[in-house]
């Protein structure tokens, strides 16, 4: 039989384990959810490009495929529903590759980074309403939709909101006195958006 120590010896390597194989899982399972999301993202682009005018041949150079496999996409019975699909990646954070990340900042312009503070107190002032009503505290997400499905969540305790207001009070200081976005002292860490957002919570 075995002892007490033992067991505890038994625990502590199979929580090591787990631990260990946790990220190791959620990379898999991200880099699985991005190759079935790029093949979807390839599909569509094949369809609206020769919908829009392009030839079959253009379509298979700049894509990588030959004119053969390009026309068994474009005949295929799934051809029609390839942007309803896309559609439902979008409603999952997988970005368009034409568009600006969406949690980048709005622009280079201080109004519109101004437009941003008011947004994230609207935020805020949400999370303490909850807090406030229910006890419950927010789950405040700090990766950016890109990273999607991975997740790092933290709690908007009361100790957090003080501090984001304090930093949204900082900003706002800041921008009032900027004439531009370059010359904002966090430009550099807001340009990477899990870093922004990070410093955005607090």
């Amino acid at each position: 039989m075995a002892t007490a120590a033992e067991l505890r010896a038994r625990w502590d390597r199979w929580w090591a384990r787990y631990e260990a194989d946790v990220p190791l899982e959620a990379r898999l399972r991200r880099a699985r959810f991005r190759l079935e999301a790029a093949k979807v993202e390839r599909a569509w682009a094949v369809v609206s490009a020769h919908r829009d005018g392009l030839s079959v041949r253009k379509i298979a150079e700049a894509v990588g495929l030959s004119p053969t496999r390009v026309h068994q996409v474009l005949a295929s019975p799934e051809a029609a529903g390839w942007e309803a699909r896309l559609d439902m990646l979008r409603a999952h954070g997988w970005p368009a590759p034409e568009d600006p990340p969406a949690d980048a900042p709005s622009s280079d312009i201080v109004g519109d980074r101004l437009a941003d503070e008011a947004q994230a107190l609207r935020d805020v002032t949400d999370w303490l309403d909850k807090f406030v009503r229910t006890g419950m505290p927010e789950l405040v997400e700090l990766r950016p939709c890109s990273d999607h499905p991975l997740h790092y969540r933290k709690v908007a305790s009361h100790e957090r909101i003080v501090a984001i207001l304090g930093r949204i009070a900082s900003d706002i200081d800041e921008l009032a006195r900027a004439k531009r976005v370059a010359d904002l002292s966090t430009e550099a860490n807001d340009s990477d958006p899990r870093l922004r957002l990070r410093r955005r919570a607090a």
